[in-house]
């Protein structure tokens, strides 16, 4: 039996954070991870943070309106997630990074790009966030092997990404272990953390999570520890790779995560058996997602659907969905349900693409000229492409004809591609009249299989404002926190920018650990 004030229960973003922010406060701090990895998810991924009005901005001379981008946020959101808890994220998020870039290492840069509905009103520039590059090595020692890394993404920052890699660079970086993106997100915030004198359990579970009559909590740990507490953070991400609550709480469609670590539902299964209430169950963070055959992990497609010469076509070869959006928005689209069938009919889709647009870029992971893989579909023509895929008759000779008509317009009248500058940042700013709109008539023509995704889960515990536990009547329960995954995220059904689910994530990990007494 060990006594510590604040157990947090997951070691992803929004875990670390909140440790971070209750041991600063004074509190004893210790966070438990199932897996013996720290950082989930978080680890893994770009490591933007979405924070409206924040400081990296003003030393960019790029100016906010904290007013309009609640404004921005609730129509992004829908009516679903609480008003105070919008306007808590907002006001409260840009106070988050001045806290890390006080207690830690971490420094952020404002990434040039607009939010992801640029021409919503209150939309922003610059909001995105991302962490520069964080020398683990250095910092960390011999515990930089406890925090996860991405093998598949080299250590550039999201611009060196954009105006090419290099090769030189990216060996001294990992020579040296400076890690960017999630990456170095984590291992910031974990040193950030040991050093405050937060204590990390790796590989300890979360097996049972019981009330005790007193004010407090008993843990039993995977390990067979158990902890006893006053305070508990729940942050142990939401259920992404858990099958069995996948089919109970989302759509009927075979999709496929893109989780790091456990990602059970641990947390929200716990904060139900302490009286917890539920908010926005059945949705994710959702993406159009490429399957390699070569043993690769699965990654989200961005760039390929904004380029000029593609498009993605549904189960009958048929357009459903503006490509260039933001992945979430496309991901949404994937899942459109006809009832006339009863069917999910984009839920098995194709990138189509041709021989110029193979040979101008990189297709999900393979270079111009590699050798074609053995699960794209090729033909010479649209109509072999069409029976290949046993589409119906003229459906996708029709979808070809139709982008190739509004290719050579530069104005996509049936979905908008490449209509605001999001979407115009991730197309070929040197193809006119519009960046993400090209023509599909070289042979040989592609078709490449592409799947629901899921990089996280949205909905989960029932919060207030401060990031406190509701139960089923909508009052708090004293001592029981919860955030990033495991709680209702104030993003609803949409998503705002690049970060949208990191930036809110740490932001109620922040409140959590400020709140605990």
């Amino acid at each position: 039996m060990m006594n510590v004030d604040v157990v947090v229960v997951g070691s992803g973003a929004a875990g670390l954070t909140a440790a971070l922010a209750a041991q600063t406060r004074g509190a004893s701090v210790a966070i438990v991870e199932a897996e013996d990895l720290l950082g989930g998810t978080s680890a893994i991924g770009g490591g933007n943070l979405w924070i409206p009005g924040n400081g990296p901005m003003r030393r960019a001379g790029r100016a906010d309106d904290l007013a309009q981008a609640l404004v921005y946020l609730r129509r992004v959101s829908g009516s679903q997630p609480a008003i105070e808890n919008a306007r808590a994220f907002i006001e409260h998020g840009p106070r988050l990074v001045d806290f890390l870039e006080t207690h830690s290492a971490l420094r952020f840069s404002s990434i040039a790009r607009h939010d992801y509905h640029a021409d919503w009103d209150g939309a922003g520039f610059g909001r995105s966030l991302e962490p520069e590059p964080f020398e683990a090595g250095r910092h960390l020692g011999g515990r930089s092997g406890w925090f996860r890394t991405n093998p598949t993404r080299a250590p550039l920052t999201y611009a060196e990404y954009r105006t090419g890699p290099n090769p030189e660079l990216v060996a001294e970086r990992r020579q040296r272990d400076v890690r960017t993106q999630g990456a170095a997100l984590i291992a910031g915030l974990g040193h950030a953390a040991l050093a405050a004198g937060v204590d990390m359990f790796r590989g300890a579970g979360l097996a049972r999570l019981e009330r005790t009559n007193g004010s407090g909590f008993l843990i039993d740990l995977t390990d067979g520890n158990q902890l006893a507490v006053k305070s508990v953070v729940l942050a142990s991400g939401g259920f992404a790779s858990n099958p069995a609550m996948r089919r109970a709480l989302l759509p009927s469609v075979e999709f496929v995560s893109l989780a790091a670590g456990r990602a059970a539902g641990d947390g929200i299964r716990s904060g139900l058996d302490c009286g917890a209430g539920l908010s926005g169950v059945g949705d994710g963070w959702l993406g159009a997602v490429h399957v390699p055959e070569d043993g690769r992990a699965p990654f989200l497609v961005v760039r390929e659907l904004a380029l000029p010469g593609s498009m993605l076509v549904d189960a009958d070869g048929r357009r459903f969905v503006n490509e260039a959006l933001g992945y979430n928005d496309v991901g949404r689209g994937m899942l459109a349900f006809d009832p006339a069938r009863g069917c999910y009919p984009a839920a098995r889709s194709w990138l189509i693409f041709d021989d110029a647009f193979r040979s101008r870029y990189s297709v999900l992971g393979t270079p111009p000229g590699a050798a074609v893989p053995t699960s794209w579909r090729q033909a010479e023509s649209i109509a072999a492409l069409s029976d290949a895929l046993m589409f119906p008759e003229r459906a996708l000779a029709s979808s070809v004809e139709q982008m190739n008509y509004v290719a050579k317009s530069g104005r996509d009248y049936l979905f908008g591609r490449g209509s605001d500058a999001h979407q115009r940042f991730n197309g070929d700013a040197g193809h006119e009249p519009n960046p993400c709109l090209g023509t599909i008539s070289q042979a040989p023509f592609y078709a490449a299989p592409i799947v629901p995704g899921l990089c996280g889960t949205k909905g989960g515990l029932a919060v207030n404002e401060q990031a406190c536990v509701l139960n089923r009547d909508g009052a708090p329960i004293s001592g029981l926190y919860a955030c990033g995954d495991v709680a209702a995220s104030v993003m609803g059904f949409g998503y705002a920018g690049a970060g949208a689910s990191i930036g809110p994530a740490m932001t109620f990990g922040m409140l959590a650990g400020e709140t605990i007494k």
